[in-house]
């Protein structure tokens, strides 16, 4: 049964969030890191890369052809993946199996190195790229069809090193840094451990565990309902060990400095529109999810709303785990979209390439508008 649940969470891992210690995106106070950072959050839509004007609430791709269709190798940014990072003023990312920089200021591009296998499940803690090298054996009678194996990127220094001793089965995602240990997942089985900076002294986690932190506390979650979705989002007591409830019944949660943000499903469903099955048949469509974000302490005390989105305006998640959706005070939201046929009947559902952008101290946003 754990395993079953395990199984369910991680296929809800956009509901997710953790908070990297991530000093490349953000100073301990908020402004001055931004002028490092430049002005922009980073999201990919839609296999698109986009920055976001956090001063002007514009939306742009990282590709500034205004003729590019972003759908072939002619684009720069094609291939992109959904790990990539700001730090310094540039925004580093993979595509196949090669690590690029780009300037933020000038859009200037370099590749910095050619890995050892396809580039997956990249990560930052430290101002250190962690990422999985995938290799195929093709051959009908391969021993290890897929070899996998973890590699540290210093951008200080521009040194690479291998961590694992010994070729892997399946990849490891890298959920966090925490007390100076990195928090991982292998994919294979769903199992959570934890090492030291350098691949080493493993130690096993409790399944539930997904590396939320804020204030120095760590956060897991709970499944609290499946219909809608839901999550406790638990502690454990650092005195006695055992493990109490922060928040109840969460849609999303997200851990920043010392506060939790959280979102929550409305009790009644509002009522969007009749949806086509694979098969033919036709559903109603009901959608829990609203635009209020809400504030805590990192023991979930002193809660208040934060700040409610226009009409219209649905959280897809508060999850983002990479720290191109934060810069100082602010922090970038995902909404969701419906698209209707010409007779009004949804054919798709996804993630929006415009954003919220919203101060976490003050609740002021903005929503921002592509061009």
């Amino acid at each position: 049964m754990k395993k079953i649940l395990t199984v369910f969470l991680f296929t809800l891992a956009c509901v997710l969030t953790s908070s990297f210690a991530a000093s490349c995106a953000h100073g301990g106070d908020g402004g001055d890191e931004n002028a490092a950072s430049g002005d922009y959050m980073f999201a990919v839509v839609d296999g698109v890369a986009y920055k976001y004007n956090i001063k002007t609430g514009f939306a742009s791709t990282m590709c500034d052809d205004p003729l590019c269709r972003h759908d072939s190798g002619e684009c720069p940014f094609y291939g992109v993946g959904e790990d990539f990072f700001n730090c310094g003023g540039s925004v580093y990312y993979s595509v196949g199996g090669s690590l690029y920089r780009c300037d933020i200021g000038t859009g200037e591009r370099h590749r910095l190195f050619d890995a050892d296998g396809i580039i997956a499940e990249m990560e930052m803690a430290d101002g250190v790229v962690y990422y999985n090298a995938v290799t195929f054996d093709y051959a009908p009678d391969a021993e290890r069809p897929v070899s996998v194996d973890i590699y540290s990127y210093d951008i200080k220094t521009g040194k690479t090193e291998k961590l694992n001793d010994e070729s892997l089965y399946d990849i490891q995602r890298l959920y966090s840094s925490d007390g100076g240990g990195l928090i991982w997942c292998d994919n294979g089985p769903g199992n959570m451990y934890m090492t030291d900076m350098h691949y080493k002294n493993r130690r096993e986690l409790d399944g539930e565990y997904y590396g939320i932190t804020a204030g120095g506390r760590s956060y897991s979650l709970e499944v609290s309902s499946t219909s809608p979705v839901s999550f406790d989002v638990c502690a454990e007591d650092p005195g006695s060990g055992e493990k109490y409830t922060v928040l109840h019944d969460t849609a999303s949660m997200r851990g920043y400095r010392d506060c939790l943000l959280a979102t929550y499903n409305s009790d009644e469903g509002k009522y969007i529109g009749v949806a086509v099955d694979g098969d033919g048949g036709e559903r109603d469509i009901y959608e829990y999810l609203n635009g209020d974000i809400y504030i805590y302490d990192e023991n979930g005390e002193n809660g208040r709303l934060l700040c409610s989105l226009p009409d219209g305006c649905i959280i897809e998640s508060l999850a983002q785990k990479k720290n191109t959706m934060e810069n100082g005070d602010y922090i970038g939201v995902f909404l969701r979209e419906y698209t209707f046929d010409g007779d009004g009947r949804i054919i798709n559902i996804s993630r929006s390439k415009d954003i919220a952008i919203v101060n976490v101290k003050t609740g002021e946003y903005i929503i921002t508008k592509s061009r």
